[in-house]
């Protein structure tokens, strides 16, 4: 396999089993911050008058974090809906 080992395969790909994840979780925690930022006051109101529930500002950017994180697992790959017209 030349220079690169077995060892440092499988050491990389566990790298990004364990980054991957926490990448995706900051990065909607970043846009979650810049929404609480912006617009919300807006937003809560919104959510809480839909959902019945009492939400605050301040858990914008948890909140975003979270739901990237759970669409990060369901996120499709390797597949395509383009159809080739003849």
């Amino acid at each position: 396999m030349g220079k690169v080992s077995y060892f440092w395969i499988i050491f990389a790909a566990a790298i990004v089993v364990i980054f991957s994840p926490v990448l995706a979780w900051v990065s909607g925690w970043i846009f979650g911050f810049f929404l609480k930022a912006f617009i919300g006051p807006t937003v809560i109101a919104t959510v809480n008058a839909m959902f019945g529930t009492a939400f605050s500002v301040e858990s914008i950017p948890a909140m975003c974090g979270v739901i990237a994180l759970i669409g990060h697992f369901f996120k499709p790959t390797g597949f395509s809906t383009n159809k080739e017209k003849n």
